[in-house]
């Protein structure tokens, strides 16, 4: 199977595509493609968007595994921390608020997993509102996702942060799908302002069909058109168009690939890193490194069930710990509040290395850091008894007719008959 590939990108207005916040990238020949949408609000979410998607190029996000999905964002992270350094003239308060929120953006991607002789498997990523469509010949009706209605796009969208330290592995969760493609299925990878305008017309297919069409060219004035009918909301405007075909007439198109593994580097490296914990006992490395377990398994390494679920444990308290931490910084009653914190993790975290940090912060705020034992109340059967106290004997209860003891009186009711005294 062939594919060809478009990606259309335009921006908001009094802006330039040098300050485009959108960015796509596509691998025809390792079956990756991905879009994202940095956020406004925050800075360099322009850089944030891009890295996003390169990292994706190298370095795929599988399945959204909340451990594998945090171990694949810090390696981002990492790199985007070293690419984006503080301008020494950036002014305070720009430079407070990059600290302080980092930068932030969508994500949706497609990887084709599988292939077949008349169709391919396609395993569908998205954080946030970007989206992507599936037009079929066949159908009447397009495939959307992970919105289905333009109202959703009223909701504040999910995005993955800069800053891994306002990451929580159970909130930026990711939706997932799985799709077949065959021969003549276009697919369009849209940010939200082109996503929104597909689902808010009455024929779908159509408004997606008519996207399609679109060359690099033609896009901007496309673009112009909508906002200016007051269709479009004026942001940027990005989507990528795969067209899948069995000939290979347009020169542009290229043989569809697969991905299905990371790359022996990186499962090398992955190992490298589950090892490196192992040997500092940092059980929230330990979790990270292991991820979904997959690339150890490839790589010869199989974990026990048990190191797992602990290190998610401990790593799972740790977050919580911090997380009230944050939102508790400028509260009067800290101490007593990460107190009461600390000790329902304080049997998990008291001696973790990874935890060093947490415990320092805590014993400068006065908090206790020894585990408080506390003994459950005690049964009857586990209260002490004194030499001198009498030992009840065990009863039984039996049941007998009283008709049958002459001396034992008899009862008589309203009616006349006896009962039982």
């Amino acid at each position: 199977m062939l594919a060809d590939v478009t990606m259309l990108r335009y921006w908001k207005s009094e802006h330039d595509e040098g300050t485009c916040e959108d960015a796509c990238d596509a691998h025809i020949e390792d079956g990756l493609f991905a879009v994202a949408d940095g956020a406004g609000s925050t800075l360099f979410s322009d850089a944030w968007a891009t890295l996003l998607v390169k990292h994706f190029m190298h370095v795929p996000l599988m399945n959204s595994d909340p451990f594998e999905v945090e171990w694949w964002l810090r390696e981002a992270q990492r790199e985007f921390k070293k690419t984006i350094p503080m301008p020494e003239n950036m002014p305070w308060n720009a430079l407070q608020k990059m600290q302080s929120q980092g930068s932030h953006a969508t994500l949706a991607t497609l990887r084709v997993s599988a292939y077949g002789t008349e169709q391919v498997t396609a395993e569908l990523l998205a954080f946030g509102d970007s989206c992507i469509f599936v037009c079929q010949p066949s159908s009447e009706q397009i495939f959307s996702f992970p919105l289905k209605h333009a109202d959703d796009f009223v909701r504040a969208p999910i995005c993955l942060p800069s800053k891994s330290g306002l990451f929580n592995r159970y909130f930026h969760r990711c939706q997932v799908a799985t799709v077949e493609l065959k021969v003549g299925d276009v697919v369009v990878i849209a940010t939200d302002a082109v996503a929104r305008w597909i689902m808010s017309n009455q024929d779908q297919k159509k408004a997606l069909q008519e996207v399609a069409q679109q060359s690099t060219s033609s896009w901007p004035s496309f673009i112009h058109a909508c906002r200016n009918r007051q269709e479009m909301v004026d942001d940027d405007s990005t989507a990528l168009i795969l067209t899948l075909s069995s000939d290979s007439a347009d020169r542009d198109t290229l043989p569809l690939g697969t991905t299905v593994d990371h790359s022996p580097q990186v499962r090398e490296q992955r190992v490298k890193d589950f090892k490196q914990a192992q040997q500092e006992h940092n059980q929230e490395q330990i979790a990270l490194s292991i991820g979904d377990g997959k690339d150890l398994h490839t790589a010869g390494l199989d974990i026990n069930q048990d190191i797992k679920e602990y290190a998610r444990r401990v790593s799972d308290a740790l977050r919580e710990v911090l997380a009230i931490l944050r939102q508790e910084a400028n509260n009067q009653e800290i101490r007593a509040i990460m107190t009461a914190a600390w000790q329902k993790q304080a049997r998990l975290l008291y001696a973790e290395p990874c935890a060093a940090n947490l415990r320092t912060t805590l014993k400068r705020l006065g908090v206790l850091l020894d585990p408080v034992i506390t003994s459950p109340t005690p049964t009857v059967e586990e209260l002490p008894r004194h030499d001198d106290e009498p030992t009840m004997l065990n009863t039984n209860m039996m049941r007998f007719d009283n008709r049958e003891i002459p001396w034992l009186p008899q009862v008589r009711n309203e009616e006349g008959t006896s009962q039982d005294a």
